[in-house]
């Protein structure tokens, strides 16, 4: 078994002796390397002067590089991707996107700073040795100044639990520990094993939060509380979404979703024009996931333009698309025709109405459902995105000749819109109806702090047009000190919020480290002073996503 050390430091060839120090990574090199009698070799990859998005990329194509070369040479290889400091490298964004590529670590070891190169961590502070002796906070050190590797804290408490822990969702990879250090200052390589023995902490721990399954509504099926979001996955050129995971990185985290308890699994037929549904089918084939251990939710209403990268927008019932799509007698039966044959199963668990069809009769649309139900292709019917008394009117209308009724209500809701809380919600429950809400994160803006919008938050045109209010500043600093201060991260309380409503959220998770993460949202207790502190400062917004 060969070491391959991957570091993102030019000084770290300085602990290298007697193995080769590689600066290229083609397969052809990589091979000659496991082809020969060496114990390991060192790629340095200078990642730590790149951004954030650079720097995931380098670390998956030499991954990737270095898992080919070794099959080819038919070598075994253990790899240690080692970087700077949590305050200046790119942690966790680098063994993450390792992680996608070669699978779970076997563990993630925090040593921030050691008293060889000058650097003391005392009470949680980053000390800077200045050639006197004197110790400098890392933050009034030059390096702070320092434009591509800059920080501003000193604090490595403060520093990991807040942007770190708490924006990039790493907690569960540590349960109940705010960080994971080396206590001290080591030097002696006898007293650093034995540190590793005692303080490296395993990610298989028996402390995650075990799953949660709820009845959704007044049906006799239960889900998992946190639902997987399947829209990421699927075709990454599929028009306007390059952040969708194609089918070899999307395999992997279906079958962790399942092993993490994450039983329920929601798409639309549209979705990547069907690529959605056919990874998910392949999924449970690949994995021999039993069909009876995972409920499948899926939606119809928009064309699938198979074979293609095309998005009609807008989509139009004519032309090319007539029949194609909305919600007809004709195109129900044929869209659920389509969605088994990609889903590779005889019955869909839940299927939903992707939105309100205004020129097909509430009558023609839910005695097809009905059929449908009765047929046994379908299990259970449910709705999406619609205005009160319209989801009302196809509700009763169903009841009225005693065909089956709507079982879920998934709509925009979060802590920055909550219009679904004035009828629709009391409506639903009232009738027995289970809320699966979708964003249940806006669209990333409860996730980080607000000073730390991304480029797609500033200029997403549905983040700005659904989250319009002037409130929302305030109500997403709620959510960071109300983080803070029961030590989780932001989207997991976001998530606890809507789970406190009896809500069951769908939640796109896009990495096995998210995946991991998001569980810790079941262990959050909100108290009724809580609530009021995140819901106080909203106000009314225009009806949005119908």
């Amino acid at each position: 078994v060969l070491v391959v050390l991957d570091d993102d430091d030019p000084t770290g060839t300085q602990t290298c002796h007697d193995i080769s120090v590689l600066t290229v990574w083609d397969e052809e090199t990589l091979r000659d390397e496991f082809e020969s009698e060496c114990a390991g070799f060192f790629i340095l990859t200078n990642s730590r002067a790149l951004p954030p998005t650079e720097a995931r990329l380098l670390v998956k194509e030499i991954c990737r590089a270095v898992k080919h070369a070794a099959a080819e040479a038919g070598k075994t290889f253990e790899i240690v991707l080692r970087g700077d400091s949590t305050l200046r490298g790119h942690f966790p964004d680098e063994p993450e996107a390792a992680e996608e590529i070669l699978g779970e670590a076997d563990m993630w070891i925090l040593a921030p700073f050691f008293e060889q190169g000058a650097r003391l961590t005392i009470e949680d502070t980053h000390d800077v040795a200045s050639p006197d002796g004197q110790l400098i906070p890392a933050a009034q050190t030059p390096f702070a100044k320092d434009a591509p590797f800059a920080y501003t804290q000193s604090n490595l408490r403060q520093h990991i639990r807040s942007p770190l822990w708490q924006y990039r969702e790493a907690t569960a990879k540590f349960p109940g520990l705010p960080y994971v250090v080396f206590p001290g200052n080591v030097g002696e390589r006898d007293t650093l094993r034995d540190l590793v023995a005692r303080w490296a902490k395993s990610k298989n721990r028996d402390s995650f939060q075990p799953m949660q399954y709820q009845r959704l509504g007044s049906s006799g099926l239960k889900v998992s509380r946190l639902i997987l979001g399947c829209m990421t996955f699927g075709n990454p050129n599929w028009e306007g979404s390059p952040w969708i995971l194609p089918e070899e990185q999307a395999l992997p985290l279906l079958k962790k979703a399942y092993d993490q308890g994450i039983s329920t699994w929601e798409t639309a037929n549209s979705y990547s024009n069907g690529e959605s549904e056919r990874i998910i089918g392949k999924a449970l084939r690949t994995y021999d996931i039993p069909r009876s251990k995972v409920v499948l939710m899926t939606k119809l209403y928009y064309p699938v333009l198979e074979g293609s990268h095309r998005r009609p927008q807008p989509a139009s019932n004519d032309g090319e698309l007539v029949n194609q799509m909305g919600l007809s007698r004709k195109h129900i039966f044929d869209a659920v025709e389509g969605s088994l044959r990609r889903l590779g199963t005889s019955y869909i668990d839940v299927l939903q109405l992707h939105r309100l069809d205004n020129d097909t009769r509430p009558e023609e649309v839910m005695e097809a459902l009905h059929d449908l139900v009765k047929m046994g292709k379908v299990h259970y019917i449910g709705a999406s995105s619609m205005s009160c008394w319209q989801f009302a009117r196809l509700q009763y209308t169903a009841k009225m000749h005693h065909w089956t009724t709507f079982t879920s209500m998934s709509g925009l809701y979060n802590l920055l819109y909550r219009e679904e809380e004035r009828e629709m919600i009391p409506f639903c429950e009232a009738e027995g109806v289970g809320l699966i809400p979708w964003s249940p994160v806006a669209r990333g803006l409860l996730t980080r702090p607000w000073s730390e919008q991304t480029d797609r938050s500033k200029k997403d045109v549905k983040t700005a047009r659904w989250f319009q209010g002037d409130q929302n500043e305030i109500i997403v600093s709620r959510v960071e000190k109300l983080a803070k201060s029961k030590h989780c991260s932001m989207s997991s309380l976001a998530l606890a919020w809507l789970m406190h409503k009896n809500a069951c959220p769908i939640v796109g998770l896009n990495s096995i480290s998210r995946i991991e993460a998001v569980s810790e949202a079941l262990g959050i207790n909100l108290t009724a002073a809580d609530m009021r502190f995140l819901e106080e400062k909203y106000q009314p917004l225009a009806p949005q996503a119908m």
